[in-house]
């Protein structure tokens, strides 16, 4: 929603996903701006099997791509709009439910939880125009 709104009268050409798992927001974008193209990078070839025939099942292939990454590592930017949903619970929080099936790479980030957001921070920033 605050993408949205941030480009409400005007629509990203060029989209980022980082940690993109099952594609989810990048393939929300992009329904969202049938314009834009799309790149989704995560660490797991898995999640990206799921990524990618999530796109081609919403008939987005066509403007998603996906690849294995470490984070922006080795991305040519800039990008007009960045999302990542990186992992954000400290390691010894206890978890249950559904959140169990996710991998732990997916979920932790350090002992306060903050690890892969203070990397993020820091090496984000040539990412966006």
């Amino acid at each position: 929603e605050a993408a949205v709104d941030h480009f409400h009268d005007r629509a990203p050409d060029t989209i980022l996903d980082l940690g993109t798992g099952s594609g989810a927001l990048l393939l929300a974008a992009l329904a969202q701006w049938p314009q834009a193209k799309g790149w989704g990078i995560d660490a797991s070839a898995p999640a990206l099997a799921v990524a990618q025939a999530n796109a081609a099942r919403l008939a987005l292939a066509d403007r998603a791509a996906f690849r294995i990454g470490d984070w922006a590592q080795e991305v040519e930017g800039p990008f007009d709009l960045l999302l990542i949903n990186p992992p954000y619970i400290a390691q010894d929080e206890p978890l249950e439910g559904d959140v169990l099936h996710e991998p732990r790479s997916a979920l932790f980030a350090g002992v306060d939880g903050l690890d892969d957001v203070l990397w993020l921070w820091a090496q984000a920033e040539g990412c966006t125009r």
